[in-house]
């Protein structure tokens, strides 16, 4: 959307306890952790007055199709 710097995808691991993060790991379901990004300077804040409408459409629509991807019933409708 604009100006940020991507930070990757850090992963857990549900076979190494010192891999998962706290917040997941005592979870009774599935979990992730969706971080939008951290406003830590003047140009972040910047941003994301300008474009956070436009972040949180962008991540709801990642997410919508992650999830649409991990539904069986859709693997021969693509």
């Amino acid at each position: 959307v604009g100006g940020l710097v991507n930070r990757g995808v850090k992963y857990g691991s549900m076979s190494s306890f010192k891999e998962d993060y706290e917040i997941n790991r005592s979870a009774n379901m599935t979990s992730m952790i969706v971080e939008l990004g951290f406003i830590s300077s003047a140009a972040d804040n910047e941003a994301y007055d300008t474009h956070g409408k436009e972040y949180a459409e962008k991540m709801a629509a990642a997410v919508y199709e992650w999830l649409e991807a991990q539904n069986p019933a859709n693997e021969n409708n693509e």
